[in-house]
């Protein structure tokens, strides 16, 4: 016989990420209708993650409370002189970079709300925008089909070139493996092969990659500054205007333009093969914007319909209605949050309800698995309000109740508070908390060193809602009243120079007409039960007969 060998199990990794489905429903959370076109719409993670919506002359940035599903009170940003045309975040969400018509580009700190830098380009209007990867450059595209490069920190402008024949809509940063020619870098000394390259997007229905070569040519003698070009790498033609543009890991640009939406392998170099790896083209009208998330995209299109689309398995998964065109589209990082910008300035923030499944587990290295609960969806089980608890329920044995103001002083035996608590708020209250001390023995603690005034209120509000009360608390009123005239000294809180006698006289009278009317509810009680007596009498006898 063999050495025993065992089997090694590896483990499954399982996503803890909301997985799409068609059950899935996303229920609506906050909406706002603004007075001007909205320009984009995003989520930013700065801290915690915010919602961005930018329109006309100024930009709204919420927090989102999760706990709660609401959002916060919003930070505005309204120091533009002319309107905002797009707007992008740096990789670490600090600050922020605005494009207006007017050819500005303002660079924003969030926290500060401060500008800290103003690109200009005269003559056009910035279309699109992007921060670089070292996040040292800002890229600009323009109406005419222009691409600048700044520098920040300077301001300066290190690249100016027509890259296109019409408006430049999106300019997105890409991981592609290029090559530079030979004679490149033979004519130069010395060359950064860390190359930045992005693709565009145009009116003019192509898409277009693009590289940033940094030349730095130097010698012993003499040290020049360093020179900025633009390499052209390759294009692919959309035959419609391309809106929107967004790129997938791993080598995947997604476009949309005209009608369709379609997926382009830009990883694979064979000439002969076909770019096309999918086409999604049931859409009624212009697609206008689109997100991703993980596999899935989000399309919106003017035919008023926001549709999730599956990479993998290349089906529409989800699609909602809407009573507008879409303008814009976004998803948060954990696919939590949508946010849609329509045609008639509304914009509208959904949240995701998901249902978990009972056989979700995972397993450890050794192959054995146990049940999980994922980001975002824990629900509570609590005694009596369930059948019975779920897998991705918390139990709570003991839930903390809830208590009020007027609790809060009988839990701390502070009476006296809780009854000038109960006189401002109804004479039901009253009642409670002179059943509650009574219940306690305390009702003479009350009582006891009680002021005029307040003596006087307790017994016209009584008074006046005695034919109110149940036949219950008469006892809590006699009992109270008994109180008031044996413990209360109530004599000897006048002062010397007032009308002692007058005073007296009108608590006597409270007190009397109090009685009489406790004695008069009782006996029309009295009255009513024998009443009722006779007629169960009569109908008994009539039902015989």
């Amino acid at each position: 016989m063999g050495d025993f060998v065992p089997l090694e199990v590896h483990s499954v990794n399982v996503s803890f990420e909301s997985e799409y489905s068609k059950e899935n429903k996303y229920k609506f959370i906050y909406g706002e209708k603004e007075d001007w076109r909205i320009s984009g719409v995003g989520f930013v993670i700065c801290q915690e993650e915010k919602l961005v919506v930018a329109s006309g002359y100024h930009i709204k940035i919420f927090s989102i409370n999760s706990i709660k599903d609401e959002l916060v009170k919003p930070i505005n940003l309204g120091n533009f002189r002319n309107e905002i045309n797009c707007f992008s975040f740096r990789s670490d969400g600090k600050l922020i970079a605005v494009a207006t018509k007017g050819g500005e580009c303002d660079i924003i700190d969030i926290q500060t709300r401060s500008t800290l830098r103003r690109l200009i380009f005269e003559g056009e209007s910035l279309t699109a925008i992007t921060f670089s990867k070292d996040k040292s450059k800002i890229i600009g595209g323009t109406t005419n089909g222009k691409l600048i490069v700044w520098d920040i920190a300077t301001g300066d402008k290190l690249i100016i070139k027509d890259i296109h024949n019409d408006i430049i809509k999106s300019i997105i940063f890409i991981d592609y493996e290029y090559n530079l020619d030979n004679d490149v870098i033979n004519n130069n000394s010395s060359i950064d092969l860390s190359i930045d390259t992005f693709a565009t997007c145009s009116y003019d229905g192509t898409i277009r990659l693009w590289c940033i070569t940094k030349i730095s040519n130097s010698s012993l003698n003499k040290l020049s500054e360093d020179k900025f070009e633009l390499e052209f790498i390759k294009e692919y033609k959309h035959e419609a205007p391309v809106e929107c543009l967004k790129y997938i890991t791993p080598g995947i640009l997604v476009s949309a333009g005209g009608t369709s939406v379609k997926l382009w392998n830009i990883k694979d170099k064979e000439e002969n093969q076909s770019p096309i790896l999918m086409n999604f083209c049931n859409f009624g009208r212009t697609v206008t914007s689109l997100d991703i998330n993980g596999d899935i995209i989000l399309a919106g299109s003017l035919d008023r319909n926001l549709s999730f689309l599956d990479i993998k398995s290349f089906e529409v998964l989800n699609s909602f209605h809407f009573l507008s065109g879409i303008q814009g589209v976004a998803i948060s990082k954990n696919a939590r949050y949508i946010l849609i910008a329509l045609e008639d300035g509304n914009w509208i923030c959904r949240q995701k309800s998901v249902t978990l499944s009972n056989n979700l587990k995972k397993q450890d290295k050794y192959g054995r698995t146990k049940n999980i609960i994922r980001t975002g969806t824990l629900r509570y089980f609590r005694r009596g309000r369930n059948s019975k608890p779920d897998i991705s329920h918390i139990k709570i044995n003991a839930p903390k109740k809830k208590i009020t103001q007027l609790d809060r002083l009988l839990k701390a035996y502070a009476y006296g508070k809780a009854l000038d608590l109960a006189l401002n708020i109804s004479w039901l209250h009253v009642l409670t908390v002179l059943e509650t001390l009574s219940s306690r023995g305390a009702l003479h603690i009350v009582f006891k060193d009680i002021s005029k005034d307040k003596l006087l209120i307790i017994l016209k509000m009584l008074s006046r809602s005695i034919g109110r009360c149940n036949p219950s608390h008469y006892c809590i009123i006699t009992e109270a009243i008994q109180h008031i005239l044996n413990e209360s000294n109530w004599q000897k809180l006048f002062p010397l120079n007032s009308d002692i006698s007058k005073s007296i006289t009108e608590i006597t009278d409270a007190v009397k007409r109090l009685i009489h009317k406790v004695t008069l509810e009782i006996q029309q009680h009295n009255i009513l039960k024998e009443l009722d007596g006779m007629i169960e009498l009569i109908l008994s006898n009539y039902n015989d007969t």
